[in-house]
């Protein structure tokens, strides 16, 4: 279990390097901004899943593991997060593609 903090950690280190080694060919700061704010939006959705998880252990959570209605709840601020995400990349893949 200790392993996945580190994975994920560097999952999410490598694909900032992928992108700002990929960004530097261009040579644009305000591209390299832009492409490193929408790398860190793929980090929103995987870090709610964690939560979900974790808030539904109980295990871990006793007698204050979600309930029922806290779950619904929880899955709406999901969904509604990922909708979010992907029009911004929607938006983004628009904007660099006139770039």
């Amino acid at each position: 279990q200790e392993k996945m903090p580190k994975i994920f950690t560097a999952i999410i280190l490598l694909a900032g390097m992928a992108i700002a080694l990929y960004v530097s060919g261009n040579g644009s700061p305000v591209y390299a901004l832009i492409m490193a704010q929408a790398s860190s939006m793929f980090a929103v959705p995987l870090i709610a899943i964690g939560l979900l998880l974790v808030l539904n252990n109980k295990e871990l959570m006793g007698k204050y593991k979600n309930t029922l209605v806290q779950n619904i709840l929880a899955f709406a601020g999901f969904i509604l997060i990922c909708v979010l995400v992907y029009f911004m990349y929607a938006k983004l893949i628009g904007y660099v593609g006139s770039m």
